[in-house]
């Protein structure tokens, strides 16, 4: 939440994942999302008209905010649907990555709504390259280096948003890592601005065998 991460000045780095799964949900966001990507064009875009949209607004209006946060996010992934192709991995890196597109200007919202400084930094302007490896994304060290340059861009009291799970190949197209990539672009963002610790918050007591 936003107090735990306000709690510490220390703390100058959000990654955010996708909206997790709820107590009635079958699915994750990023798993329905991947699994709608098999459908066709227009059975696509009503699970993003219906269901995905449906469990932003669940989240934004006991928060307070308006839908107008993410509506630019959602015109975006609109803009892919056009020329969807469920053969090409960068479309369907497209879906799987909306839940933590969205997901970073919610956070850095409710961050400024309690007083903190958030300044989103997807990761295009980060820096993060992923390259491929026997059919999987990985993250790239050479990122290393520009995500540690632009994090020093930041004044000292900022909080930089930013979302996990993706980053851009030498094509400079999205694409993101294995699932669970969340907790690995954190650890390997932890790593490149020299940060003491890297905390992982679940949405389960615990850990869970399977993310």
């Amino acid at each position: 939440s936003a107090d735990f991460v306000l709690a510490d000045k220390g703390r100058r780095g959000v990654v955010t994942s996708g909206p997790g799964k709820r107590k009635n949900d079958v699915y994750k966001l990023t798993q329905l999302l991947f699994r709608a990507s098999k459908k066709a064009k227009i059975d696509l875009r009503q699970t993003i008209d219906g269901e995905v949209k449906q469990r932003f607004l669940d989240i934004l209006d006991p928060l307070g905010m308006s839908f107008s946060l993410i509506e630019t996010q959602f015109n975006h992934i609109y803009h892919v649907l056009q020329m969807y192709d469920p053969n090409n991995p960068n479309h369907i890196d497209e879906l799987k990555f909306f839940g933590e597109r969205c997901q970073q200007y919610i956070v850095a919202e409710m961050l400024r709504k309690k007083g903190g400084k958030a300044v989103v930094m997807n990761p295009w302007d980060l820096g993060i390259i992923l390259d491929e490896f026997k059919g999987i994304m990985l993250f790239s060290p050479a990122s290393h280096r520009f995500v540690r340059e632009r994090f020093q861009i930041l004044d000292s009291d900022e909080i930089m948003v930013t979302a996990g799970f993706g980053g851009y190949d030498s094509n400079n197209r999205l694409r993101t890592l294995p699932f669970g990539g969340t907790d690995i672009s954190a650890s390997n963002i932890a790593r490149a601005i020299d940060a003491e610790l890297s905390e992982n918050v679940k949405s389960v007591d615990g850990y869970a065998n399977i993310d």
